[in-house]
């Protein structure tokens, strides 16, 4: 078993690709799972995509591969550090327990990234249904803007995901959200 652990620690270039693998997986594929949790904490406006919805199988399979994926990458990152570094055999096992603790937060990490570009895009949107209301004279009440917001957000986050843009239209809106807070800082700082 040792020789085995030590014949996959000798290809040193395996966990770098199975982390950078892992990452990538839970940004761009597996980050509704972060979503789903958000709407089960309250955050009822999150849009989790049409494809993560309607399709069990492949929900089922990414995270099935997002497991494999960390299982993989915490294995091999033990082994290579076993065959640099032999010693007893409860060390590789608590190597390997080590790095599996650390996939937990690499993926809450990479798979919170779109939740927060929904974030910014929300309250971007937030903000331009609220300036309108303002501007027809007639100010919603908070309940009443959220629900406007929620729609507005929901809509324009459908037809970004049919056109296939989905994430270059939430990029596109948290970057707008971003400069509009540094414009409104320094405003207020001046």
């Amino acid at each position: 078993m040792m020789d085995y652990i030590c014949s996959v620690g000798a290809f040193f270039w395996l966990p770098p690709i199975f982390w950078v693998t892992l990452f990538l997986w839970a940004r761009f594929l597996a980050y509704p799972v972060a979503l789903k949790r958000r709407i089960r904490m309250g955050k009822n406006w999150c849009y989790v995509p049409e494809w993560w919805s309607k399709k069990p199988l492949l929900r089922l399979g990414t995270l099935f591969f997002l497991v494999i994926l960390g299982v993989l990458a915490a294995f091999s990152s033990a082994a290579s550090l076993f065959s640099l570094f032999p010693s007893v055999p409860y060390w590789f096992v608590f190597m390997f327990l080590a790095f599996l603790i650390v996939v937990k937060p690499l993926t809450e990490f990479a798979m919170n990234g779109i939740y927060r570009l929904q974030v910014n895009a929300y309250f971007l949107e937030y903000k331009k249904q609220s300036d309108y209301y303002s501007k027809l004279g007639r100010p919603l009440s908070e309940d009443d803007l959220n629900g406007h917001t929620a729609w507005a957000f929901r809509n324009a986050m459908k037809k970004a995901e049919s056109e296939k843009q989905l994430l270059k239209y939430l990029r596109e809106r948290s970057k707008m959200e971003i400069a509009a807070e540094k414009e409104r800082s320094a405003y207020e700082q001046a």
